[in-house]
């Protein structure tokens, strides 16, 4: 390990993220929000984000990785049904990994935890969005097998278009 990288030799601890984890999950959105290089941005508060992980069914579930009593990294996930290949998948919203912990495969851990808890309810892939500037991002996922889907992309209906559309 050169001196660049504290990373310690053992590997941070991963567990399933309930809402009190709201707090550090906000932080960590918030990290990733600055490293994607879009505007700046600011995540939901941190009681929406717990309202979000409650109750029997949570909108959003995740895994967290803590080395000693701190969050180092994340994957927040919910289920997401594709009809034209008639699949359950599990779609990966967020993923995050401090960069002191990067190159030591947690990214990866937290994917296959991710992946581990779809495949208990039946899914039987991952689904992601990647920043077109995140590079770095692309190459990992393409190490790990994702393929891009060159024939789809994302349209978002913005809050007042989405009440405009209401009324």
């Amino acid at each position: 390990m050169n001196a660049a990288s504290p990373r310690s030799t053992s590997q941070p601890t991963l567990r399933r993220a309930g809402a009190a984890d709201a707090p550090a999950i906000r932080r960590m959105i918030q990290a990733l929000i600055l490293h994607s290089g879009n505007p700046p941005a600011t995540p939901a508060p941190a009681e929406e984000l717990a309202r979000h992980m409650s109750g029997p069914h949570p909108d959003i579930e995740g895994v967290i990785a803590e080395r000693g009593s701190k969050a180092v990294g994340m994957v927040l996930f919910f289920p997401w049904l594709s009809t034209w290949r008639g699949r359950l998948n599990l779609y990966i919203q967020d993923l995050y990994v401090e960069p002191t912990e990067r190159g030591g495969g947690l990214g990866r851990r937290l994917l296959a935890a991710a992946a581990r808890e779809g495949k208990k309810r039946g899914c039987k892939g991952l689904l992601l969005a990647v920043e077109i500037s995140n590079a770095d991002a692309a190459r990992f996922y393409t190490r790990l097998g994702f393929q891009r889907i060159e024939e789809e992309r994302h349209w978002l209906l913005a809050p007042a278009e989405f009440e405009a559309l209401i009324d």
